[in-house]
């Protein structure tokens, strides 16, 4: 499957989606077409995948996720889609009951160092 980011340089959310690729190099390297919303192919590219000139956008060839927090969820999707295939399993969840909380009596103040 591939997908095309549209995206713009100078926009915080753009850069934290490609923040998570560049973490993702290896599993969404040849999976993953960075389009430049500057420029018109990429423009006309996003008009035809259904956006209304919002950026930044996911497409997946079915459907376009607007905004940073879509786009970095149905590439989490894939990727959990593409392990599962593969075999692997997960490891299984940790209920609530099993979640170890530390007391406050035993916190220990930091000492902060200022460079």
């Amino acid at each position: 499957m591939a997908f095309e980011l549209f995206h713009l340089i100078a926009d915080p959310g753009s850069a934290r989606v490609r923040r998570f690729l560049t973490k993702r190099q290896l599993q969404l390297q040849a999976e993953v077409k960075l389009r430049n919303a500057t420029f018109d192919e990429a423009k006309a590219r996003l008009s035809a995948a259904g956006g209304d000139g919002t950026v930044l956008a996911l497409s997946d060839g079915t459907q376009l996720f607007v905004g940073a927090d879509a786009a970095i969820a149905r590439l989490l999707a894939h990727l959990d889609l593409g392990r599962a295939e593969q075999g692997s399993r997960r490891p299984p969840r940790r209920k609530l009951s099993q979640v170890v909380t530390v007391p406050r009596s035993s916190y220990r103040p930091v000492e902060v160092v200022a460079l």
